[in-house]
C-alpha cells in the first residue's frame, strides 16, 4: 500500500515599499531573507522525509536478516543501510533494525527457552547446559555492542527460569517420594493381609515373616512423617488400616478353615453385629481383632461390608457343597437299599457304615432331616389310629440315628491318645468344639448339630465310648471294630447278583465272603446274606418278566406258582416255572417273601401295563388299517388319528392346522398329498373338519377362503368313470353345514376368487334369509314366492345348468333384492347372466349333471380354434381307445333335456385351473336299457406295462397347442400374403397393376 505523504503549505509574506536610496540593499536583503527562509524549510522537509524512509525500510527489512548475526561484522545482516540513503535515513534506519534486532532476540530466546525447559522439565542441570550452549552460539559472532545485549538477556531469562524449573523438581520430587511411600506402605497392607489369610493366627505370634512386615509398614508410615511427607491423621489412618488388614486376613482365613454353612453364618452375623461374643468358638483370633477396634465404628461397618461379600459367597458355596454332600449320600443309602432290601437292619447298617467315611457335617444334616421326616410319619399314622405303623416308624427313626452317631463316634475316637481322649470328654463337658483335639472336632461339633436337632442325648451316650477306648489296651472297642467291618462290608458287590449268569455257584460265594469278615455284627452279617439271597430271587424273576411275548395267562399263573401253587400243564415252559419256583425258594430262605411279593407284583404291573400297551397299539393299527382302507367311521377319535398318521407320514411330525387356510397351500405338495389321501380314506383329519365348519359358520379369521373352499370342492366332489358325487369324508359335517359350504362354493365357482369380505356378503345373504323373518319376507315379497321357486322356475334355462349355478343365481337374486331391482330386472339381469356364463354345449360339452349348458363350452375353451379342437378330441380318442373314426361321431343335437338322437361321443368336464387349463373326460352314449352313457377308457403304456384308464383330454395337451401354433403361423403367412397382393394391384411400384397398365412414367 502506498504511503500518502502530507504536503506543507506556506505562503510569502506582504511585499513593503522600499525607499529610494536603500532599494537595492533592501531588495538583495529581502533575497537574501526569503532564500534563507527557504531554504530552511526545504532542509526540514528533505530531513523529515529522509528519517521517515529509513524508519520505513528499517521496518520492512526481512526479519531473519534483523536476526540473523553476520560473522564478519558480527552485526545483523540488515544492519547495513541501503545505498543511496542519506545519514538522517541511515540513523532511523539503524535505529529501528536495532529495535528488532533487540526484540527478535528476546523472543528467540523466550520460545528456545521454552522448548528446552520443556525437553528438560525433569533435570534443571541438563536445561543449563543446553540453555548456555544455545546463548554461546548466539554471542559467538556478534561484536561488543550486540554480544552485551544477547548476554544480558539471555543470562537474565536463563536465572529466572532455573530458578522456577528448581523449585517445580523439588515439588515433583517430594510428590513422588510421596506417591512412592504410599504405594509401599498400599502393597505392605496387602501383603499383609495376603499372608495372614494363608497362614492364619500363627503368623501374628513371635518373630515371623508378617510380624516383620508389620513393623516394616509402619516405619514406612513414620519414616513418612518424619520427612514432612505425611501429616499426624495420615500416620494414624495407615495404623488403623493396618489393623483392619490383619482383621480382614484372620476372616479370609476362617472362611476358609470350614465348610460348615451354619459356622460361616454366625460369623457373619457376629461382624455385622459388632459383637465379638458372638464370635464362633472356633475363631477367637477374629473376636479378638473385632475388640482391638473398639470405638471405631466406622472401621467396623467397613469390616462388615468386607466380610457381608466375602462370607455370603463363602455360605453360598458351603450351602451347594453340602446339599451335594447330602444328595450322595442319600444316592448312595437308596442304591444300597435296593441291593439289599427296604428293612430296618439294611437301613441300619447301611447308616453306620457310611458314617464312617462321608463328610461329618453333611451326616448331621441327614440325620436331622430324616429325624424330623420320620416323626412326622409316625405322628400322622398315630392321629390316624394306626398306632403299630407309627410305633415302626420310630423304631426305625432312632435305629438309624443310633447307627450314624456310632459312625461318627467311632470317627471321632481314631487315632486319639489318652491324653486326647481327656480333652475330647472336656470339650463335651464344656460344650465347646475348640477344646476338642483337632482331628475330631468336626465329628464332634456334627455330634452336637445331631443332639440339638433331635433333643436325644447322643454326646451323654458318648462318654462310655470314650472311656472304654481309653481304657483299651488296642484303642480297638467294639464301636469301632463294628464300624470298620461295616465299611469293609460295603465292598462286597452285592447288586452283582442281580446279573449274576450263574447263581448256583455265585451265591454261595458271596455269602462265605461275608461271614469271613471278623468283628462284624451278627445282625448285619444276617442282613448282608438275606441281601444275597433276595437279589438272587429277584435275578430269577428279572429273567422270566425279560420275556417280551408274555401273556395275561402266563401271569396268573406264574403269580400263583409264586405263591406255591402247582403248575397247570401248557401255559408255562419248564424253565420259566423253573425262574418263579427258585425265585420262590430264594425268598424263603432268607425270611423276605412279603419284599420279593412287592417285586414281583411290580413286574407284573409293569409287563401287564406293557401288555396293555401292546394291545392299545394293536388296536391302533388295525384301527388306522381301517381308516387308510376308507372303512372307518368319522368319529373325531378316528379324525385325530388320521390327523396324527398324516402328519408324521406327510408333515414329518409338524402341525398341520395352519395349512389349510394359505394361500400357499393350492400348490403345496405336502397339502396336494394330504388331500389326495383324504380323498382315498374318506375321512377328514380332525383340523381340516374344524377348518371347515368354522367357515361353515361363518368365520372368514381362517385365513384364505378361497383356498378352503378350493379344499372342500377337492375333497367332496368325487369323480367315478365320469360322474361326480359327494365324498363320505364331508358327512362328518352338519347337513348345514354342508349346504352352506356348498352355496359358498358354487358362488367361488361362478364369482372366480373374491376377497373375504365379498365371501362374507354372501354368506350374510343367505343367512339372513334363512333366519330372519323379515329379510326373508322381504326377498319372497318381491320375487312372489320362494327363493326356490324363483330360481328353478322362472329363470330360462336353469335346468340346463350345472348344480353350482342354481347357488349362484339365488345369491345373485338376494342381492339385486337387497339393493331395490323389481322382480321383471332381476329376471332379465339373471336370464343375461345365465347366458353368458353358461352357454350351450352344442352337444359337444354337456355339464357333469347332464345338462346342455356349462362354463367350459368350446368356445370358452378353445376361442378360434374350436375346429381344431374337435379333430384334437377325435384323434384321441381313436388312438387310445378301441372306437375307430367310422365308429363314433363327436357332437350332435339333443333329442331331449338328458338324451341324443345318434350314438356319439361328448366331453364331461372334470376340473379347471385358474390358468385357464380345463380337462374333460370322454362319454359314450348308450341306451338306458344298456345301463345309460358310459365312460370311454383308453389303454395306456408305462414302460413294458399297459393299463386301461378314463380318457382325459385339455386344452393344454401338447398335440393341441402344437396345432394351434401351427394354425397361427399359417394365418399369418395367409394375411402377409393377402398384403402382398393388395400392394400389387393398389400399388404404383414395379411389377405392380397400375404401372403396367399406366406405365412408369404416368
Amino acid at each position: 500500500m502506498a504511503v500518502i505523504r502530507e504536503k506543507r503549505q506556506f505562503r510569502i509574506g506582504t511585499i513593503g515599499v522600499a525607499r529610494a536610496s536603500q532599494g537595492g540593499q533592501i531588495v538583495g536583503e529581502t533575497i537574501a531573507r526569503s532564500a534563507n527562509a527557504l531554504g530552511d524549510m526545504f532542509y526540514k522537509e528533505a530531513a523529515q522525509a529522509a528519517e521517515k524512509g529509513g524508519m520505513e525500510a528499517g521496518a520492512s527489512a526481512d526479519r531473519e536478516k534483523v536476526i540473523t548475526i553476520n560473522p564478519e561484522t558480527g552485526e545483523p545482516e540488515a544492519y547495513a543501510p541501503p545505498e543511496g540513503m542519506g545519514s538522517i535515513g541511515a540513523d532511523a534506519y539503524q535505529r529501528v533494525v536495532m529495535r528488532r534486532f533487540q526484540q527478535s532476540i528476546e523472543d528467540e530466546i523466550r520460545n528456545k527457552g521454552r522448548e528446552l525447559a520443556a525437553r528438560y522439565e525433569s533435570s534443571p542441570a541438563m536445561y543449563e547446559s543446553a540453555m548456555s550452549d544455545y546463548l554461546a552460539s548466539m554471542t559467538n559472532v556478534a561484536q561488543d555492542e550486540f554480544r552485551g545485549f544477547i548476554t544480558d538477556v539471555g543470562t537474565s531469562y536463563l536465572n529466572a527460569t532455573m530458578t522456577n524449573m528448581q523449585i517445580a523438581q523439588v515439588r515433583r520430587e517430594r510428590a513422588a517420594a510421596r506417591a512412592s511411600q504410599e504405594a509401599a506402605i498400599e502393597d505392605g497392607l496387602g501383603n499383609i493381609e495376603m499372608m495372614v489369610a494363608q497362614n492364619g493366627p500363627a503368623s501374628l505370634q513371635g518373630p515371623t515373616v508378617e510380624a516383620g512386615l508389620i513393623s516394616s509398614v509402619a516405619a514406612a508410615a513414620n519414616d513418612g512423617g518424619e520427612a514432612g511427607l505425611f501429616g499426624a491423621d495420615e500416620i494414624a489412618r495407615y495404623g488403623r488400616d493396618g489393623q483392619a488388614a490383619i482383621a480382614r486376613g484372620l476372616i479370609r482365613y476362617a472362611a476358609s478353615q470350614t465348610e460348615d454353612p451354619e459356622t460361616l453364618a454366625r460369623l457373619q452375623s457376629a461382624i455385622g453385629t459388632q459383637n465379638p461374643a458372638a464370635v464362633p468358638a472356633e475363631f477367637p483370633e477374629v473376636a479378638q481383632a473385632l475388640r482391638g477396634f473398639g470405638s471405631n465404628f466406622s472401621g467396623l461397618a467397613d469390616l462388615e461390608r468386607f466380610s457381608d461379600g466375602l462370607l455370603s459367597d463363602a455360605i453360598a458355596g458351603a450351602k451347594i457343597i453340602q446339599q451335594r454332600e447330602v444328595a450322595s449320600q442319600e444316592a448312595q443309602t437308596a442304591q444300597l437299599l435296593f441291593d439289599m432290601g427296604q428293612n430296618l437292619p439294611a437301613i441300619a447298617f447301611g447308616e453306620r457304615a457310611f458314617a464312617m467315611g462321608r463328610g461329618p457335617l453333611a451326616v448331621a444334616v441327614r440325620a436331622g432331616n430324616y429325624w424330623e421326616q420320620a416323626t412326622e410319619l409316625a405322628r400322622s399314622e398315630a392321629v390316624a389310629g394306626r398306632k403299630e405303623i407309627s410305633d415302626q416308624y420310630l423304631e426305625q427313626r432312632n435305629a438309624v440315628l443310633a447307627a450314624q452317631s456310632e459312625g461318627l463316634y467311632a470317627r471321632a475316637l481314631s487315632g486319639l491318645s489318652t491324653e486326647q481322649t481327656n480333652a475330647l470328654e472336656n470339650a463335651i463337658s464344656n460344650r465347646n468344639v475348640m477344646l476338642a483335639p483337632e482331628s475330631a472336632r468336626l465329628e464332634l461339633n456334627a455330634l452336637m448339630r445331631m443332639e440339638a436337632a433331635t433333643g436325644q442325648p447322643i454326646l451323654q451316650e458318648f462318654l462310655p465310648h470314650i472311656g472304654s477306648y481309653r481304657s483299651a489296651a488296642g484303642k480297638d472297642i467294639d464301636v469301632m471294630l463294628r464300624a470298620a467291618a461295616a465299611r469293609e462290608a460295603l465292598g462286597v458287590n452285592v447288586s452283582s447278583i442281580l446279573s449274576s449268569q450263574n447263581l448256583d455257584q455265585d451265591v454261595p460265594d458271596m455269602i462265605s465272603q461275608i461271614n469271613a469278615i471278623p468283628n462284624l455284627d451278627p445282625k448285619d452279617a444276617e442282613t448282608m446274606r438275606d441281601s444275597i439271597l433276595v437279589n438272587a430271587g429277584r435275578n430269577n424273576l428279572k429273567a422270566f418278566f425279560g420275556n417280551d411275548y408274555l401273556t395275561t395267562e402266563q401271569l396268573r399263573e406264574a403269580k400263583s406258582i409264586f405263591e406255591g401253587g402247582a403248575a397247570q400243564e401248557g401255559v408255562l415252559t419248564d424253565e420259566q416255572i423253573a425262574q418263579v419256583g427258585q425265585a420262590r425258594a430264594y425268598a424263603l430262605e432268607a425270611g423276605q417273601i412279603s419284599q420279593l411279593r412287592t417285586t414281583f407284583n411290580s413286574q407284573k404291573e409293569t409287563v401287564t401295563a406293557r401288555i396293555a400297551e401292546l394291545e392299545e397299539r394293536r388296536k391302533r393299527d388295525l384301527l388306522l388299517r381301517r381308516i387308510n382302507n376308507g372303512q372307518a367311521s368319522l368319529t373325531i377319535e378316528n379324525r385325530e388319528l388320521y390327523e396324527e398318521s398324516l402328519t408324521s407320514r406327510f408333515a414329518r411330525g409338524q402341525d398341520i392346522s395352519a395349512i389349510w387356510g394359505s394361500s400357499d397351500s393350492l400348490t403345496n405338495p405336502i397339502a396336494r398329498n394330504i388331500l389326495n389321501d383324504v380323498v382315498r380314506a374318506r375321512i377328514l383329519p380332525q383340523s381340516l373338519h374344524q377348518t371347515f365348519a368354522s367357515l361353515a359358520n361363518g368365520e372368514f379369521r381362517i385365513g384364505d377362503p378361497n383356498a378352503v373352499l378350493s379344499h372342500y370342492i377337492n375333497v367332496r366332489n368325487y369323480n367315478f368313470e365320469g360322474q361326480v358325487v359327494n365324498n363320505p369324508a364331508i358327512n362328518s359335517l352338519s347337513e348345514s353345514q354342508i349346504t352352506m359350504l356348498d352355496y359358498l362354493a358354487d358362488s367361488l365357482d361362478v364369482q372366480g376368487n373374491v376377497g373375504p369380505e365379498t365371501l362374507a356378503e354372501v354368506y350374510a345373504r343367505m343367512d339372513a334369509y334363512k333366519n330372519d323373518p323379515r329379510v326373508q319376507s322381504r326377498v319372497e315379497a318381491t320375487l312372489e314366492g320362494a327363493l326356490d321357486d324363483f330360481v328353478l322356475n322362472e329363470l330360462d334355462g336353469i335346468e340346463d345348468v350345472p348344480l353350482s349355478g342354481l347357488s349362484a343365481m339365488k345369491d345373485a337374486a338376494l342381492e339385486l333384492v337387497s339393493i331395490g331391482a323389481n322382480r321383471n330386472d332381476i329376471v332379465d339381469r339373471l336370464n343375461r347372466q345365465i347366458e353368458r356364463t353358461y352357454p350351450d354345449g352344442n352337444g359337444y360339452v354337456v355339464n357333469s349333471y347332464g345338462g346342455s349348458r356349462t362354463r367350459f363350452a368350446l368356445p370358452l375353451v378353445a376361442l378360434g380354434h374350436e375346429d381344431l379342437f374337435k379333430d384334437h378330441v377325435r384323434n384321441v380318442i381313436s388312438q387310445f381307445s378301441n372306437l375307430e373314426g367310422q365308429d363314433f361321431s363327436f357332437g350332435g343335437r339333443m333329442a331331449g333335456p338328458y338324451r341324443r338322437i345318434d350314438e356319439e361321443v361328448y366331453l364331461v368336464p372334470l376340473d379347471a385351473s385358474s390358468d385357464g387349463t380345463v380337462r374333460y373326460t370322454v362319454k359314450r352314449v348308450r341306451p338306458l336299457e344298456d345301463g345309460g352313457d358310459e365312460t370311454v377308457n383308453g389303454t395306456f403304456a408305462e414302460g413294458e406295462t399297459f393299463y386301461s384308464a378314463p380318457i382325459i383330454i385339455s386344452n393344454r395337451d401338447p398335440r393341441f397347442t402344437a396345432a394351434v401354433d401351427q394354425a397361427n403361423l399359417l394365418a399369418q403367412e395367409e394375411e402377409l400374403k393377402r398384403a402382398e397382393e393388395s400392394e400389387v394391384f393398389s400399388g404404383t411400384g414395379p411389377g405392380s397393376f397400375m404401372q403396367t397398365i399406366f406405365g412408369a412414367d404416368e
